[in-house]
């Protein structure tokens, strides 16, 4: 989750955008809500700032029962919790897919991933008239065509013995090194680029 803005809180500057990175890893629609966290994004939230909200993988989770949501109670909460107040406050909310796992079938394409939550998105995009990033597709896209192999240099897919956090290396298919995070990142911002200008 992140706003575009005045940023009261650590954030990037580029030109005249501020960037105030409010994502805390682990967290889900519920979870975010329940531990405070958007209480303080909306205390920050000023008239046209965009909010950018991108959730679904924890809030798919129902082995996580503390930020498990259904598909349909995670469109009700992201309207109720997170678009209708910063409405209020004359921000404009904007809806990212989540982005897509290392995941593929096999003819080779990659799985857009967890596709209920991600049409729960398309759905309230659709009748709230709100704009939409669709990160799911267009990771899942890229990711099929560079292919699997390839996709295990954006995806924490590590060697033994390189990386102090990762002595045993790893096989990470969720989250991602830092350039697979700067590729999606950019992905973003070049959707965004078409609803401010």
């Amino acid at each position: 989750l992140c706003y575009f803005g005045k940023a009261g809180f650590s954030h990037v500057s580029s030109g005249q955008v501020v960037i105030d990175n409010r994502a805390m890893g682990a967290r889900s629609v519920k979870t975010y809500t329940e531990e405070g966290r958007l209480d303080d994004v909306l205390a920050a939230l000023e008239r046209d700032d965009l909010l950018l909200m991108q959730f679904g993988h924890n809030d798919a989770n129902a082995k996580k029962h503390e930020r498990y949501v259904t598909s349909e109670e995670f469109e009700e909460r992201l309207l109720r919790d997170f678009i209708a107040p910063a409405r209020a406050r004359g921000a404009r909310p904007v809806l990212v897919t989540p982005l897509t796992m290392r995941e593929f079938d096999d003819d080779g394409r990659c799985k857009i991933a967890f596709p209920a939550y991600r049409d729960a998105m398309l759905s309230l995009a659709g009748k709230e008239a709100l704009p939409v990033i669709d990160l799911g597709r267009l990771s899942a896209e890229y990711n099929t065509k560079i292919g699997a192999v390839a996709c295990r240099s954006l995806y924490l897919w590590l060697p033994k013995g390189v990386f102090p956090h990762w002595p045993d290396g790893s096989e990470d298919d969720a989250h991602l090194q830092t350039n697979g995070a700067y590729l999606y990142a950019g992905m973003v911002a070049e959707e965004l680029r078409k609803y401010l200008y």
